[in-house]
């Protein structure tokens, strides 16, 4: 899979191959949609939390996202594959992030699931006739 990292504090983010993870006891594989971008995410690879949190490099960036659940693990109650699910992906010492095709989140973290589909709308209300 495609995921962008760093591979040190510091380091400028890479484009990289990696292998797709294996969902464990209570997690979820989640394939990722659409990822944000935020200021905290810039912290981390900068090395704010170094003192307080372990990290595991190559450390893939990124906190939110929303996405597909592919595959869940032994234990998983809360989800099935093809739930769509949002929140915050980051897992630290784990290296795990949102900026990859795929990641891995608890099943108790903080992970939602969308329960109605978004609509699509050719004009919003107020929007002036003929633009669309």
């Amino acid at each position: 899979m495609k995921a962008v990292v760093v591979t040190e504090f510091g380091a400028q983010p890479e484009l990289v191959d990696l292998p797709t993870p294996e969902p464990g006891p209570g997690e979820i594989l989640v394939r990722i949609h659409a990822a944000g971008v935020n200021p905290f995410d810039w912290k981390v690879t900068d090395g704010a939390l170094k003192d307080s949190v372990q990290h595991a490099f190559p450390l893939v960036m990124g906190s939110d996202g929303a996405g597909v659940v592919e595959k869940t693990g032994p234990g998983v109650t809360r989800f099935r594959p093809g739930d769509r699910v949002y929140g915050q992906f980051m897992r630290l010492p784990q290296g795990q992030g949102s900026y990859a095709e795929y990641t891995l989140a608890e099943q108790d973290g903080k992970i939602a699931l969308q329960r109605c589909r978004p609509r699509l709308y050719r004009s919003w209300p107020g929007m002036p006739r003929g633009v669309s």
